[in-house]
């Protein structure tokens, strides 16, 4: 074996460890710079605040409605069982109204 092929082994991979990791700190710097332009872009945070503000306005009115309509439904069995207990009605029949859709 002659000392050259394991000198230029070496030093063959040592040049092309030095060129891909010179190859990839530019690429990281690339994705970087784009992954920050696309977070800090100004449209794209006036749209999440829209879509925040909407997802907002709709959980507070679906909670509104589902707190209605189960007050509507608390009342409604409440008067069911107070007349059956009254001896007025032999059978609790609650039906479903068109009120309780949310």
């Amino acid at each position: 074996m002659r000392l050259t092929e394991p000198l230029s082994f070496v030093l063959g991979a040592a040049v092309g460890f030095l060129a891909g990791t010179s190859a990839a700190r530019r690429q990281y710097a690339q994705l970087r710079d784009a992954a920050d332009t696309f977070v800090h872009d100004p449209a794209l945070r006036d749209r999440a605040t829209k879509a925040t503000s909407a997802a907002t306005s709709a959980g507070t009115a679906t909670v509104a409605k589902a707190k209605d309509v189960a007050g509507n439904v608390t009342t409604a069995v409440k008067s069911k069982i107070g007349a059956s207990q009254n001896g007025s009605d032999s059978s609790i029949d609650i039906t479903e109204s068109s009120d309780t859709t949310v």
